[in-house]
């Protein structure tokens, strides 16, 4: 299992989007982590730890 290196409330900036808040984080089946980020615009998107970098 990957280790999360991104917290709830940690400001990050997407490789495609705008940046915002990380408000939910999730471990899919395989593994994986997926981060719920919160935009400036409201918009919630989600993304893996690979399309995401500290602000």
């Amino acid at each position: 299992m990957i280790v999360p290196e991104f917290s709830i409330g940690d400001d990050v900036l997407p490789e495609s989007g705008a940046r915002g808040t990380v408000l939910e984080v999730r471990p899919l089946d395989g593994g994986e982590i997926v981060y719920g980020v919160e935009d400036n615009n409201g918009s919630v998107k989600y993304y893996t730890q690979r399309a995401l970098r500290r602000v």
